[in-house]
C-alpha cells in the first residue's frame, strides 16, 4: 500500500504497479482513476440581505474541489410569521459562485437557512446557520368577521376577527377603526394587536355609518374591512 501525494482534485490519472523479481521477471498492472474530493463547508456571512420575500446568502467560493450543486434550507420562525409551510429544502445543481438569492419567501418572516454543497464525491458538511427577516408589507386584506357590537347614540362598538395569516405580510401591532358617512370620517379608535374589538366615540344620533377596522403593522395599515351601523341599531351586512 503506497499514498500517493500532490495530485489534482478532479483530473484523471493512469496509475501502474511494476512488480520485478530476482530472476527479472516483469509483471505490470495499471489502472485508471479520476481523484475527486469532497468539497469543504460553506462558511456563510452572518447578515443576509433581505426584501419582502427574498434573502440573499453570501460565502466564499469553495476551494480546492469544484462543487456542482447544493442544497438549500429554510426554517421559519412561526412565533413571528405563519405556521403553514415551515420549512423547505430545495437543490440547485450548479457550482456556488458566491452567493445566491432564496425567492418566493413571505413579508416579514425571520427565517433561519443553512446551505450543503456537493459534488460527485459526495456532500460536504452543513454550513453554518445564518438567520433574516424579510421586510415587512402592509397587511394585504382586512381582519376578518367584522360586526357591530353595542350602540348608543353616540359611539359604536365593532367586533373582528384576526387577518388571515398569509395576509398579515408581518406582526400586526394594532388595530384601527373608523366610522364613516358621505364619504367623511367621523370617528377614530386605535388598539392594540391583541384587541378584538373597539369604540368610535362622538358619533352623531340615528345615524348610519360604514364602520370599519384595518390591521397595523412595521410597515403600515393595511386595507380596511367594514360594516354599515346605525347608532339607532339598524345593520347592515358586511362590505
Amino acid at each position: 500500500r503506497h499514498t500517493l501525494t500532490g495530485l489534482t482534485n478532479g483530473r484523471t490519472y493512469t496509475i501502474s504497479i511494476v512488480a520485478t523479481s530476482s530472476t527479472g521477471l516483469v509483471n505490470e498492472s495499471a489502472a485508471t482513476t479520476t481523484v475527486r474530493l469532497v468539497p469543504s463547508a460553506l462558511v456563510l456571512q452572518t447578515s443576509p440581505t433581505a426584501t419582502d420575500t427574498t434573502i440573499t446568502i453570501t460565502s466564499s467560493v469553495p476551494t480546492g474541489s469544484v462543487v456542482t450543486g447544493f442544497v438549500v434550507h429554510w426554517l421559519r420562525d412561526t412565533s413571528v410569521g405563519c405556521s403553514d409551510r415551515n420549512q423547505s429544502s430545495f437543490t440547485v445543481n450548479q457550482g456556488f459562485s458566491g452567493s445566491y438569492r432564496i425567492t418566493g419567501l413571505e413579508p416579514g418572516n425571520r427565517y433561519t437557512i443553512t446551505v450543503t454543497v456537493f459534488n460527485a464525491a459526495g456532500s460536504a458538511p452543513v454550513s453554518n446557520a445564518v438567520t433574516a427577516t424579510t421586510m415587512q408589507t402592509n397587511p394585504t386584506r382586512g381582519p376578518s368577521s367584522v360586526r357591530s357590537g353595542t350602540v348608543t347614540a353616540s359611539s359604536i362598538t365593532v367586533h373582528w376577527g384576526e387577518v388571515s395569516c398569509l395576509d398579515r405580510n408581518g406582526e400586526i401591532t394594532g388595530y384601527r377603526a373608523q366610522a364613516v358617512r358621505n364619504g367623511m370620517v367621523e370617528g377614530t379608535a386605535s388598539v392594540g394587536g391583541s384587541a378584538r374589538q373597539a369604540t368610535i366615540s362622538g358619533l352623531s344620533p340615528s345615524t348610519l355609518y360604514t364602520v370599519q377596522v384595518a390591521a397595523v403593522n412595521g410597515a403600515g395599515t393595511g386595507l380596511y374591512s367594514g360594516v354599515s351601523v346605525g347608532t339607532g341599531g339598524k345593520l347592515g351586512r358586511t362590505k
